[in-house]
């Protein structure tokens, strides 16, 4: 047997932050919502939040920036890029990518997308598939 023997695919992506209800907020404000919420080591609260089968998972840390490893970005699907791109604008979210949609010719036919800055400074891609 090798290792990707016992693999699924990926589970979750973990973003640490100082600020969970402005983590969990933001998540949710994306359509995730909570599947599980705790407590670890009866102190730093651990939640995790799904939509359409993919996790995130966020959780407190007295210093989220100093965390061992790094993501450069999670990405979110989206079947309206423009609306979503307008609409995250209108709630204030920080757009790191500019005034426009991007387009890159991944794939078939390409990409459109747009970068959002998340509560614990993660970055936050919406993407349409075209």
């Amino acid at each position: 047997m090798e290792l990707k023997d016992y693999t699924t695919g990926l589970h979750h992506v973990g973003i640490p932050t100082g600020n969970i209800d402005a983590s969990v907020a933001f998540y949710e404000s994306l359509g995730f919502e909570i599947v599980h919420d705790t407590l670890l080591d009866d102190k730093y609260r651990v939640v995790y939040l799904e939509k359409n089968g993919h996790l995130v998972e966020t959780y407190e840390t007295d210093d989220p920036a100093g965390m061992t490893g790094s993501i450069n970005h999670i990405t979110v699907g989206v079947t309206d890029i423009d609306a979503a791109f307008e609409l995250a604008k209108q709630m204030g979210y920080t757009v790191t990518t500019g005034d426009e949609v991007i387009f890159l010719p991944f794939w078939d036919k390409g990409i459109r997308l747009v970068m959002l800055e998340g509560p614990s400074n993660e970055l936050v891609e919406l993407m349409q598939r075209l």
